[in-house]
């Protein structure tokens, strides 16, 4: 089963103080609903239809983006 959610490395600092330090997060299993609809059950090809339409990442740091 593909991970349905999985950081690797995640690090957030702020200033100098690491309040995330190279953490590795896997969600192995779970159901994650849009409008009624289990998007970990769609084929890929459904979930581009609904990327940038529905769902998007909004990055909170400029120089993420």
């Amino acid at each position: 089963m593909d991970a349905a959610v999985q950081s690797v490395d995640l690090t957030k600092r702020f200033g100098d103080f690491a309040a995330l330090n190279k953490i590795n997060l896997e969600i192995e299993s779970g159901e994650i609903f849009l409008d009624g609809v289990d998007l970990l059950k769609l084929p890929l090809s459904e979930m581009r239809k609904i990327r940038g339409n529905k769902i998007s990442m909004i990055f909170q740091e400029p120089q993420s983006s």
